[in-house]
């Protein structure tokens, strides 16, 4: 097992970790699942930058590099419908995305088509990592009865925020497809 597949490993593990904490009531538990989370976020990036300096490129690392960051991602937002945070329909937005590019990811290496990843799938992955990090803050201040940011306002941040989420979330997709089928084109 090499290192960054390790990294991703961690994530996957971490990913349940904060689902736990997250929807614990122990008054540490919200911080804790805040913290596991950055956590996570920062395997995505090492994982990632130890493969590039190693030059590291394995099928397993190619599988379970997108995997840990599907299942992260799912974790946090379906959590974030649980507790009432969120509605279920741009959840299933995204996670439609991204069971659509995975997809369509298997058929382009059965076609020997290289997808790579796009300023907006890169975009994308970092605009829902800083989305959960808002919503665990905004619940860590409702645990907390404390009020950093008045609630109305945490509320419509939050909103305008996942706009531009699944606005990046469209555009990354519509990217995926259309390098697609344009080197279906080529061929």
């Amino acid at each position: 097992m090499n290192g960054p597949n390790l990294c991703c490993l961690i994530r996957i593990g971490l990913a349940f970790i904060f689902l736990g904490l997250l929807m614990s009531f122990n008054v540490w538990a919200p911080f804790l699942a805040l913290v596991v989370f950055l956590i996570a976020c920062f395997t995505d990036f090492l994982d990632g930058y130890w493969a590039r300096k190693a030059n590291i490129k394995t099928k397993l690392g190619a599988m379970l590099d997108p995997l840990a960051d599907k299942i992260l991602m799912t974790v946090a937002f379906v959590s974030f419908v649980d507790l009432g945070y969120l509605e279920a329909w741009p959840v299933i937005f995204i996670l439609t995305r991204e069971f659509a590019v995975t997809g369509l990811r298997g058929m382009a290496i059965e076609k020997n088509i290289l997808i790579s990843a796009s300023f907006w799938g890169k975009a994308k992955s970092c605009l829902q990592m800083f989305f959960v990090v808002m919503v665990t803050v905004f619940h860590c201040q409702l645990l907390y009865k404390k009020e950093w940011i008045p609630v109305e306002k945490f509320l419509l941040i939050i909103d305008l925020f996942l706009f531009v989420v699944l606005l990046a979330t469209f555009l990354s997709g519509w990217r995926y497809f259309s390098d697609y089928f344009f080197s279906l084109r080529k061929n």
